[in-house]
């Protein structure tokens, strides 16, 4: 009995081990291959289920918040927009499986919050490791590109995977940043941010860029004025993301204003004529949407742009252009309650707090100007920052 017994122990802490060493690959999938994010949030939850369990009684408690409850509702009136959605095949299996990670979320924030402290520490410091060496394999590619292979970003596959990869490394960097500032290392996490910044720059990432400076600017501002500012951004966030889309009703054309937009790259030129056209469909179905995953189908969206580029690749490369133009202005005004309670909750400390600002506005900035919002991966980055924030308030503040 012993024996079995010693057999048992020696089976859940090597399935205790691998679950803590899933969170390593964080920072290094980012770096490399953003989409297996999705396989690290599955694994992981997986691994978790088995040498943690389900803690029936804390996923309770998670779906009982007002921000699960709000989630539950989005999802659910999602279900139902699916019925007068035109590609009504496609639908359903989008929704299923953004309720597959959501219920990994889920399982995975409840996992790390029924852990006792040094495990948590033990995932953070692991969590942290993952993210340097994320951070080192993007400036060895970096310098690979400046160097050895300058034209190497032309080609689009490579373009696409750049971006990706820049954009999911500047959402988790931010961990590792604010880890070094409760340290007391404000300095060295400065000189860090310059350098991945820097490097940005030079690597033609537009959304990265932009959630660097923004996540920067909303840092400061918390830092300033404290709970104000974490107040006034909590309202900010979600006034932006319903006023965004509604500009587009109101300035003039964009053939109009090409003279003066010259200095612009293409690709932010041709996102002004995606948001134009998404926000004219907007208005013919401004309160139901047209329906879940309905941008890939909406009509004239293969018709091309003055400057060449469809007017409507995919997806709006917005996410309040998205949310409001397949779910209505329900799920518009869902997505932004949604931003503003995960802005103004309160995480077990000030960092936490900050941490949590730092996560929605890198994350809001990308999905602003970058991905589409039902991509897997871009899902499981939601979900993995939130479960980071979750090991942040326990095991490194």
């Amino acid at each position: 009995m012993n024996i079995l017994a010693l057999k048992q122990k020696l089976q859940n802490k090597t399935l205790s081990d691998w679950f803590i060493s899933s969170f390593f690959l964080i920072g290094p999938i980012a770096a490399l291959a953003p989409r297996g994010l999705v396989v690290v949030l599955g694994v992981s939850a997986l691994l978790g289920l088995f040498s943690v369990g389900v803690d029936v009684k804390r996923i309770k408690e998670i779906l009982r918040k007002p921000l699960s409850l709000m989630l539950l509702f989005l999802c659910l009136w999602a279900a139902v927009t699916m019925s007068w959605s035109p590609i009504l095949a496609n639908a359903p299996w989008s929704w299923i499986r953004i309720m597959v990670l959501n219920i990994f979320g889920i399982l995975l924030i409840s996992q790390v919050g029924s852990l006792k402290k040094p495990m948590v520490k033990k995932i953070g410091a692991v969590v942290n490791h993952g993210i340097a060496v994320g951070v080192f394999c993007l400036f060895g590619i970096f310098l690979y590109i400046i160097c050895i292979s300058p034209g190497s970003l032309e080609h689009e596959s490579l373009y696409s995977w750049a971006n990706r990869s820049l954009a999911a490394s500047s959402l988790f960097v931010w961990f590792y940043l604010m880890t070094h500032v409760v340290q007391k290392q404000m300095k060295f996490a400065l000189v860090l941010l310059l350098a991945v910044f820097l490097m940005f720059t030079q690597l033609a990432s537009l959304a990265a860029v932009c959630a660097i400076m923004i996540t920067f600017l909303s840092l400061c501002f918390v830092f300033a004025f404290k709970k104000n500012g974490q107040r006034i951004l909590s309202i900010a966030l979600p006034v932006v993301l319903v006023a965004f889309p509604l500009t587009f009703f109101y300035v003039p054309p964009v053939q109009t204003m090409m003279h003066s937009l010259d200095f612009l790259p293409f690709s932010a030129i041709h996102r002004l004529y995606i948001w134009e056209f998404v926000s004219q469909k907007i208005m013919l179905e401004p309160y139901w949407g047209w329906g879940l995953d309905a941008a890939r189908a909406l009509p004239g969206r293969h018709n091309l742009t003055p400057i060449g580029g469809e007017f409507l690749p995919l997806h709006p490369h917005n996410a309040s252009m998205q949310i409001w133009v397949e779910l209505g202005l329900i799920g518009l005004l869902s997505f932004a309650v949604m931003a503003w309670q995960i802005a103004r909750d309160q995480y077990n400390g000030f960092y936490t707090n900050a941490l949590a600002i730092a996560f929605v506005s890198a994350y809001l900035t990308i999905g602003g100007v970058g991905y589409g919002m039902w991509q897997n991966w871009w899902i499981a980055c939601a979900w993995i920052a939130a479960v980071l924030v979750k090991v942040f308030a326990k095991g490194i503040k």
